[in-house]
């Protein structure tokens, strides 16, 4: 049956191919509306499944360049974060640097310029080496800075590197001054809390965002050295201490360079 339904099929196509040659040498004249009639349904049929296999493989071609346009967009986004990235790393190393040269320039301190090397991984001290050692003149005890705020002082020195105990590490123990009521205290790191300015006269008039300095008592540190802001104070009922929470706009996780002072 489907050999028969195929005969029949292609005999129709070899009688309409040869109409269709007869027509264009001039025959067929006087009957060539009736056949055009006749076989009209059958030319619309065949007109619409050409213009649908053209459409076809016109919006498959349409595809395939959207998707090349797209991949070529995707690459210059890419192309183009990679580089806002990169100026952004650069901007802010900049900045960085400019806040260090002009803490060095108005404090009048005489500075070394390191680059952190390693951080405690263990978290069971807060501290961190640097590329800088008796080398380059660096000295234990010495005071070191990353953009004009205190970070620590340093602990121990070797031939080219030193390390440096932060002020946010539980032993480290900074004299400190708030100028604005020449108030004293003694700041001390608080692992996982940030830092604690405790021993404050309770008469003192705390108030936050009041300076926090080093007041060069003892001898440990230099004087004037900006450690950070008041930030929550605490007050105990009997006690003629108080204490506050200071926060420093240095992220000791994301140390990259310091300056030592080294006078």
């Amino acid at each position: 049956m489907k050999k028969i339904s195929f005969l029949i099929f292609f005999s129709i196509l070899i009688i309409i191919f040869a109409l269709l040659f007869f027509r264009s040498k001039g025959s067929f004249s006087s009957v060539d509306s009736g056949i055009t009639e006749i076989f009209q349904p059958v030319g619309v049929v065949f007109t619409n499944a050409s213009g649908g296999i053209k459409d076809f493989f016109t919006n498959l071609a349409n595809i395939g360049n959207l998707e090349k346009e797209n991949k070529q967009l995707r690459l210059k986004v890419n192309d183009l974060e990679s580089k806002n990235a990169r100026m952004a790393a650069d901007i802010g190393e900049n900045e960085s640097l400019k806040r260090a040269l002009g803490f060095k320039e108005n404090s009048g301190f005489q500075t070394i310029a390191a680059s952190i090397t390693f951080f405690d991984p263990t978290n069971a001290r807060e501290s961190i080496m640097i590329d800088k050692g008796t080398k380059d003149g660096i000295k234990p005890g010495m005071a070191a800075t990353s953009e004009g705020f205190l970070i620590g002082r340093v602990t121990q020195v070797y031939g080219d590197s030193s390390q440096i105990l932060l002020i946010s590490d539980p032993l480290s123990d900074v004299p400190a001054l708030i100028p604005d009521i020449s108030a004293d205290g003694l700041v001390q790191g608080q692992i996982g809390m940030g830092i604690t300015m405790n021993q404050i006269q309770q008469d003192a008039n705390l108030q936050a965002g009041q300076n926090v300095v080093t007041s060069g008592l003892g001898g440990s540190y230099p004087k004037g050295i900006l450690i950070g802001k008041i930030e929550n104070i605490t007050k105990k009922n009997n006690s003629i201490f108080q204490s506050a929470s200071v926060r420093t706009q240095i992220d000791f996780n994301a140390l990259e360079r310091v300056q030592v002072i080294i006078n």
